[in-house]
């Protein structure tokens, strides 16, 4: 283990090399930063860790998330790219006050239905997994304002996707999407798109809804006359 960088309430950063070490101020860490570890699971501690609103844990080998972590009710950003995690607990909607999440470069095959409850989340980074399909409670995520999902194996997107009516930044590229679903026109505050890369043989219409788009790219779809043509 290399170090271990937390910030207590008054503010002030700490420096540990040793668990137990940050075990003894536990209650009072707001930031905990544990990336680049080689950690193959969090710490028991950190299920007392009830004030915490950072957590970042990139750059390690988890391939799970403990039980412990439906305590982190306070948490409000949790960084985990760049590890081994295949799959999300049900429980992980528990974590209601998360704004930025950010699991980007694992090997997640699967969102749980429960996600829909973190309706609180503005971004949202999920890009470089083997994810399939987003469940239709992903259209609960009203507050959601960046969407990066690019990379995965999305074969398609939920209807319910165009409740995200506060999204401007949307990420799709790199999937295996063979159409985009008509609600994709209620995305009013659209300003950044990207489809590139998957196997699109049409744009619906109703994108034209969203007056606010300035940036909208579509590089190799089977699109006709489109390859390697960027709009907007």
């Amino acid at each position: 283990m290399s170090t271990l960088t937390c910030k207590n309430q008054s503010g002030r950063t700490l420096v540990f090399s040793q668990w137990d070490e940050i075990e003894k101020i536990q209650n009072e860490i707001i930031e905990l930063d544990c990336s680049s570890n080689e950690l193959t699971e969090l710490p028991d501690f950190i299920k007392n860790c009830r004030n915490l609103r950072v957590l970042n844990c990139n750059f390690n080998k988890l391939t799970s998330l403990p039980d412990s972590i439906r305590n982190l009710r306070n948490l409000e950003t949790f960084k985990c790219r760049f590890n081994q995690l295949s799959s999300l607990p049900d429980y992980f909607g528990n974590l209601r006050n998360l704004e930025i999440l950010d699991l980007t470069e694992n090997k997640l095959v699967s969102l749980p239905e429960s996600i829909g409850d973190l309706g609180r989340l503005i971004e949202i980074f999920l890009g470089g997994n083997n994810i399939c399909s987003l469940p239709e409670s992903f259209g609960n995520l009203v507050s959601l304002e960046e969407l990066f999902i690019e990379g995965n194996q999305l074969k398609n997107l939920p209807e319910s996707i165009g409740n995200l009516r506060r999204l401007r930044r949307f990420d799709c590229s790199g999937n295996d999407l063979k159409s985009l679903p008509e609600s994709i026109g209620n995305l009013q505050n659209l300003k950044s798109f990207d489809c590139s890369e998957n196997g699109l043989t049409s744009i619906p219409t109703q994108l034209s809804q969203c007056k606010k788009l300035t940036r909208f790219q579509y590089f190799f779809n089977p699109i006709e006359n489109t390859n390697s043509q960027e709009s907007c």
